[in-house]
């Protein structure tokens, strides 16, 4: 059930790098750098993108048609630009320049893709108007458009994505260079970014179910989105699924449940000490799913309970509350005298 991080190397750690940067700058509400302190004498179509000036865009494309599609040192066309700026109508002139809405960058990121990460969703409606492709994968991960929408909690992205193709709201994360198929979907990224999502990322939960996503969808490892929303802490996510009636004892392929995951399967309690606010939020997790006839009793490939795993992690209280369910639990399960 871990996410694993890559580390990369070389020409490669460079490129990634520069990608977290323009990620970072999306997320925080800070459009790409500009350039209009610094305005060259000769501007370049990738800048005049960025800066939405339409009259240069159409002047360097008249000098020089091929540059519409023209790609910059880490693959990002005019195009690109244009959507990371949230300049809608550089995105209008260069398609209808011939700019291609499906343009791949070195990290397999199109257009649509960072439009998504921001939340610029003007321009995503121009592109997806334009047939960009909503289930297109890029490198970091096999993520979709709407995968990175639902993670970075840009709701009415999530529903201009969703209304286009609404196939889309169950396209999984896939590697496509190499081995590794996580198969995460929009709603296990959707449930699981709950830190800086103060509301629980709920807007994008909720809209993803309305569109049908598929509530008991596994990942490569089994793991269900209730099982991430309980392992990441996420009480609003854990209220909203089950409400919704996703499974409470699913087994993931090391035969965990979301009760193993609530009580700290995932790895993301400290094995030095667990605050009390995380215990507690996860004691309230453990009430939820109980409530809603998860099994205390089941154990894990490896034989320990949720208690076990609770008391592991240092999650008192929780592995309290666990310990007594399953007793209750088995004595209900004994023939009466």
């Amino acid at each position: 059930m871990t996410w694993v991080c890559i580390v990369q190397t070389g020409a490669n750690a460079m490129k990634a790098a520069t990608r977290l940067v323009i990620l970072g700058l999306l997320f925080a509400g800070v459009v790409a750098v500009r350039y209009r302190s610094h305005r060259p004498t000769t501007l370049k179509i990738r800048t005049a993108a960025d800066l939405g000036d339409l009259r240069a865009i159409n002047e360097l494309l008249d000098a020089n048609p091929a540059s519409v599609n023209e790609r910059d040192s880490i693959g990002f066309t005019p195009l690109t630009w244009a959507a990371i700026s949230n300049e809608g109508p550089a995105a209008e002139l260069l398609i209808a320049r011939g700019a291609d809405v499906n343009s791949v960058a070195d990290d397999g990121d199109t257009p649509l893709h960072l439009a998504a990460i921001a939340g610029h969703d003007a321009v995503a409606k121009i592109l997806v108007a334009h047939g960009a492709n909503v289930k297109a994968h890029n490198k970091s991960g096999g993520k979709t458009p709407m995968c990175e929408a639902a993670f970075f909690g840009r709701a009415s992205t999530v529903e201009i994505l969703a209304t286009a193709d609404p196939s889309s709201v169950d396209e999984p994360e896939v590697e496509i260079n190499g081995s590794s198929r996580s198969l995460r979907t929009p709603l296990h990224f959707a449930v699981v970014n709950n830190t800086s999502l103060p509301d629980g990322n709920l807007e994008v939960i909720s809209i993803l179910l309305r569109h049908n996503a598929k509530i008991d969808a596994r990942d490569s490892t089994g793991c269900t989105p209730l099982q991430a929303a309980a392992g990441a802490g996420n009480i609003a996510a854990v209220k909203a699924l089950l409400g919704a009636g996703a499974p409470v004892n699913s087994l993931d392929q090391l035969g965990g449940t979301a009760l193993h995951a609530a009580a700290g399967a995932f790895g993301l309690a400290s094995f030095t000490g667990v605050s009390d606010v995380r215990d507690s939020t996860q004691l309230e997790i453990v009430e939820q799913l109980l409530a809603h006839g998860a099994d205390p009793t089941i154990k894990a490939a490896s034989g320990l309970t949720p208690a076990d795993c609770a008391a592991r992690f240092r999650l008192s209280q929780t592995a309290k509350a666990l310990r007594e369910a399953a007793d209750r639990a088995i004595a209900g399960r004994r023939p009466k005298a």
